[in-house]
């Protein structure tokens, strides 16, 4: 039999799993898709609670002798009820997600505008891999900060998200690890959808056509496009603007990252008994089951790990095959 254990820091207290726990529920929320990690915790009421926006979160989960931590915050919300008080926090990346910022980069390289935007803005970073470089790039701020960096990611064909402590990742997946979940031993359910991609290929035309000048031209009008493409030319070709492809290499380059996002795949979750191992970044091996075209290796897109005295401790697991 499985002992769950957790340790959560509230301000300046600390709970953990024993008799005398106030812990009610528990659920923690991370996505490549959504920017803000998220934390909701239910408690019984007490006087000797005390916690107020601002206050620090951090929450660790898994087995006795062995927790990791999944989830790291400050307080956002307090819902008073009579008999529980709610608390919803978040990570440090909302400052990501409210800034705007009007830049100007040159000659800079895709990392070189991310930390300088996590600098600015107080994210800490864990890894950024350099992506493409840009003779010239500018942040708007008529966007958030997090939707031009994810512009960035999404060029580079990287990832761009925080893990597990609040540190700010932007590289290719790669994963250093790869979890297998065996059907009838670890699954609890599971749902795998296979479709296939509308577009036959990607054609990325540039601002300035000046390729034959290198990426150190700035001029406005030439004789030839700038243009990149990835997949078939046809009538289901998805074709599109991107003034920062200054050059061929470039347009190219963006044209194939925008390609793999939209190969045929298979997608879905997996939900298993708790696992606070799984991380986003890593990888997942479902096997054993029944329909054979739901196993194989997938890519962890989101989790939700989540904590109550009714269904105990689970992992809910968002996977896509790239």
């Amino acid at each position: 039999m499985f002992n769950v254990a957790y340790k959560i820091l509230l301000g300046s207290t600390i709970y953990t799993a024993d008799k005398s726990t106030r812990l009610l529920g528990l659920r923690v929320n991370k996505s490549l898709q959504i920017p803000v990690n998220s934390c909701q915790l239910i408690l019984s009421t007490d006087k000797s609670i005390s916690v107020q926006p601002e206050d620090i979160v951090k929450v660790e989960l898994g087995y006795k002798g062995e927790s990791k931590q999944v989830f790291i915050g400050k307080i956002q919300q307090v819902n008073w009820g009579l008999e529980t008080v709610e608390l919803v926090a978040e990570s440090s990346w909302i400052a990501l997600v409210t800034a705007k910022l009007n830049l100007l980069y040159e000659k800079s390289t895709a990392a070189n505008i991310v930390n300088d935007v996590a600098q600015r803005l107080k994210i800490k970073v864990n890894k950024t891999e350099s992506g493409l470089k840009f003779p010239g790039y500018i942040l708007s701020d008529s966007t958030s900060a997090y939707s031009n960096l994810k512009v960035l990611a999404r060029m580079s064909g990287f990832d761009l998200y925080a893990n597990e402590d609040d540190e700010l990742i932007f590289a290719k997946y790669h994963p250093k690890t790869t979890h297998e979940f065996q059907y009838s031993q670890d699954i609890l359910a599971v749902e795998i959808i296979t479709g296939k991609t509308a577009i036959s290929g990607v054609e990325v035309y540039g601002e300035s056509p000046a390729s034959q000048q290198g990426e150190k031209t700035y001029s406005w009008f030439a004789k030839a496009a700038v243009k990149g493409s990835s997949g078939e030319s046809g009538v289901m070709t998805q074709r599109q603007f991107e003034p920062t492809a200054k050059t061929e290499d470039l347009a190219a380059k963006m044209a194939e990252a925008f390609w793999q996002v939209q190969l045929p795949q298979k997608q879905g979750w997996v939900k298993v008994m708790g696992n606070a191992n799984v991380k986003l970044g890593d990888g997942v091996r479902l096997a054993g089951l029944p329909q054979s075209s739901g196993n194989g290796d997938f890519k962890v897109t989101g989790i939700t790990h989540a904590l109550n005295r009714h269904q105990g401790f689970w992992t809910k697991i968002d996977l896509e095959v790239v």
